[in-house]
Order: C-alpha cells, then structure tokens, then sequence
C-alpha cells in the first residue's frame, strides 16, 4: 500500500484527465483503497481541485466497479486445459 502512495507522488496532476487517471493507477495498484480514498489522497497530495465533477467521480466509482469483475473473470477457471 505504501508503494502505491509513494508512486502517486511521483504524479503531477495538471488537468483533469491527470487526475483521473492518477487516481484509476491508485485503484489498480490497491484492491483495498476505495474510490473515495483516492480522491481524498489525490485532493490531499494535489490540492482540492483534483476530481471536481461529478462525472469524474461518477467514473471513478464505475471504474473500481468494472476491474474488480474484470479480476473476477481473470481469476475464474474458463474450463480449458492450459496444455494441448
């Protein structure tokens, strides 16, 4: 959890999409960090206009969503022998 912190500082947060991306790497690297964790990081580290609408929020929550199910069917046996 500590490398994730340390790697989002080394982000510089300029735009919007900046930000937004430097918090969907915070999720990937953390199953544990919540959407709003990272906000709050990014806001922390960033200053408070990281994240500021509501349709970058709305995503980032979407995102946690979709790669949490995305893992999901990673991990899940598709039935397939791995050897041929």
């Amino acid at each position: 959890m500590r490398r994730c912190f340390h790697l989002a500082l080394g982000v510089f947060c300029n735009s919007a999409l900046v930000s937004s991306v430097a918090a969907c790497l915070l999720l990937q690297l953390s199953s544990t960090l919540t959407a709003n964790q990272a906000i709050e990081f990014l806001r922390e580290h960033r200053g408070g206009s990281a994240i500021q609408t509501v349709k970058q929020y709305n995503f980032l929550h979407e995102f946690r969503e979709k790669y949490a199910a995305y893992n999901e069917t990673r991990e899940a046996p598709n039935g397939r022998s791995l050897s041929r």
